[in-house]
């Protein structure tokens, strides 16, 4: 099993995030989306443009949900 885990800036422009997608996407298409899990806190930004990458090539995703005082 590969896993994957991000974290990235959350205010991207509007010109970054296509670059983000893309990097992504090639970054994805190296595994078999059976063998891969991804790991995220899904915060806006990177972090949720790599989990809507991961479900839509197939992966599973492992979600880390920070406590209620998480800043």
């Amino acid at each position: 099993m590969t896993t994957i885990a991000v974290t990235g800036h959350m205010d991207l422009t509007d010109g970054t995030v296509p670059l983000v997608r893309a990097g992504l996407e090639e970054l994805l298409a190296r595994y078999a989306p059976s063998d891969l899990t991804g790991v995220s806190c899904i915060a806006k930004g990177s972090d949720s443009l790599f989990a809507e990458a991961l479900l839509a090539v197939g992966g599973r995703l492992v979600v880390v949900v920070p406590s209620e005082d998480y800043r």
